[in-house]
């Protein structure tokens, strides 16, 4: 198809006699591959393939069969198996879409509800299901789809968390196993000796789907507060989401393997995160910062996500005494956050937190979406009356055409962060005024692709439009980061909501047939199926 690419064509008649008037016939396309991954010189196959294999007993290997060979035989069975109950199938999609739907009308509205049932499908779509050889369990990775196909980027899945450990807690755990297992110094057990030479956490393995990155490697992006707070945050969250189900007793990574790289990267944030040097962050395209206001929260946030994961029975093993001695450090830091963060007001304009701790221009300022995950966790380490309510009411008055920019720095604005600020909002009404402006420009954009998460947010309201509002910069689309669009559903009454535990969300689709979380591996769903066409067949 111009000239690249590969080509699919598929012809039908549409002939159909005076009588029948209408005519109608179901296509199943289907990708088969043998080999998904490499991780540090270990194929990984498709779950899809291990389990189907399993369940009707093949012979099948790590990946490394001839195409064909092998592939096509569990292809057709699992085909089969859709087809023979794709009227349920299709059933339970439906039933779920109508869930997340109908969830984010109640929440935001239908402007949110079109959002949130969007960005589902894509959050999902840039991740990859593979059967583990060594470990003998399922693993996921997750690509940065269309900005540079870093594998496993650590900062790309932090935004999907709102998602991820929503539907899909163990799975998340699962996601970051991979980086776990990289930054503990055991990717000798898969074939490549490859150790990590820092304290704090990786920013990704390599290049999808070759995972073989060198922690001196050029093609590292060390991003030290950034990444190691991430992945604390994110263990806390699914560990607050399987808690709220009652699953403690079977996750599916045993933390306790990490407990000394975990400890790590908190012992690194002890020391830079109140204060970090100059560094990149997730936002990189702005490149370095020192003092980085909003950085500085993050980390914190993440030693209060460790004090949290510290205390869970069983989990690290770590003493009751360490756990606390984090949790002083973090609440801390959160004191001194807001002395050194926030403006005066005394030079005009309202208070507000600022974009490094040594500016001398009172108008600069950084959205400080960082301070979701201090509400989904339901930590007490800031005050909202002092911190998240006074920037609210500040980000109220930078409103622009598409939304709120990043910062000071100009128009460049993200999705993923703009919804993080956005459900904060104490108010339906102030949260449905963000969803509105992320809405039209998802809508008016003349680029039809996948949903961007970085665009020109355009001018302030009451001033000129400006002609590239809304056009989306740097190419990032389709892109797991917009599982960000979830976020109200764990802070349903923004920032006022405080203290509250686990995410605002049934554990089940109403009907009973679709779970958020699906019970038991893929491997055992699809043996169910391979006796009886009465059981559900569950491919995520």
């Amino acid at each position: 198809v111009g000239g690249s690419g590969v080509a699919f064509a598929f012809t039908r008649s549409l002939v159909v006699s005076d009588e029948e008037k209408t005519a109608s016939w179901d296509l199943l396309l289907f990708r088969e591959e043998t080999a998904s991954v490499d991780f540090f010189g270990t194929k990984m196959g498709p779950l899809w393939l291990h389990a189907v294999s399993v369940s009707s007993s093949l012979s099948v290997g790590d990946g490394e069969e001839e195409e064909g060979t092998v592939g096509d035989k569990p292809a057709s069975i699992l085909m089969s198996r859709l087809f023979a109950d794709k009227e349920k199938y299709i059933a339970e999609l439906r039933g779920l879409d109508e869930y997340i739907g109908n969830k984010g009308m109640e929440l935001g509205g239908e402007e949110y509800r079109d959002m949130v049932r969007l960005a589902y499908r894509e959050a999902y779509g840039a991740s990859q299901l593979v059967w583990n050889p060594i470990l003998l369990k399922e693993w996921v990775f997750v690509k940065e789809m269309s900005s540079n196909g870093d594998m496993s980027t650590v900062d790309v899945i932090f935004p999907a968390v709102s998602q991820y450990a929503l539907f899909s807690p163990e799975r998340l755990l699962l996601a970051l196993e991979p980086v776990l297992v990289y930054a503990n110094n055991g990717t000798h057990s898969y074939g490549k000796d490859l150790p990590w030479k820092f304290s704090f956490a990786p920013h990704h393995i390599g290049t999808y789907p070759i995972a073989d990155l060198a922690s001196e490697s050029p093609g590292q992006e060390h991003m030290p507060v950034e990444e190691s707070a991430n992945l604390l945050i994110m263990i806390a969250l699914a560990l607050d989401r399987l808690g709220a189900e009652g699953k403690m007793e079977t996750l599916p990574v045993d933390l306790s393997i990490y407990r000394e790289v975990l400890l790590t990267f908190s012992r690194y944030l002890q020391k830079s995160a109140l204060d970090p040097e100059k560094q990149l962050c997730t936002d990189d395209f702005n490149g370095e910062l020192a003092h980085n206001v909003n950085l500085a929260l993050k980390g914190i946030v993440g030693l209060g996500a460790f004090a949290k994961i510290c205390k869970q029975p069983g989990v690290l093993g770590v003493s009751l005494e360490v756990c606390e001695e984090f949790e002083e450090t973090a609440k801390e830091f959160g004191q001194k956050w807001t002395q050194m963060a926030m403006t005066d007001g005394k030079k005009g304009g309202d208070r507000h937190s600022k974009l490094a701790y040594d500016d001398k221009n009172p108008s600069a300022w950084s959205s400080k979406y960082n301070m979701w995950a201090h509400a989904a966790l339901g930590l007490s380490l800031f005050d909202p009356a002092e911190t998240s309510l006074l920037d609210l009411s500040f980000y109220r008055q930078q409103r622009t055409q598409f939304g709120l920019p990043l910062d000071s720095r100009g128009p460049l604005s993200k999705l993923d962060w703009l919804f993080w600020v956005a459900s904060l909002e104490p108010s339906k009404e102030d949260f449905n005024a963000w969803v509105r402006k992320a809405w039209e420009m998802a809508n008016s954009t003349g680029q039809r692709v996948p949903l961007t998460d970085c665009f020109d947010a355009g001018n302030r309201e009451g001033e000129r439009e400006s002609k590239t509002a809304g056009e989306q910069l740097l190419g990032f689309q389709g892109r797991a980061v917009v599982g960000a669009l979830f976020a109200r559903f764990w802070v349903p009454e923004g920032v006022l909501g405080l203290p509250r535990h686990g995410p605002f969300i049934e554990g089940s689709v109403s009907g009973g047939t679709v779970k958020t979380s699906p019970e038991g591996s893929a491997a055992e769903a699809l043996e169910a199926t391979s006796d009886s066409s009465e059981e559900s067949l569950v491919v995520l």
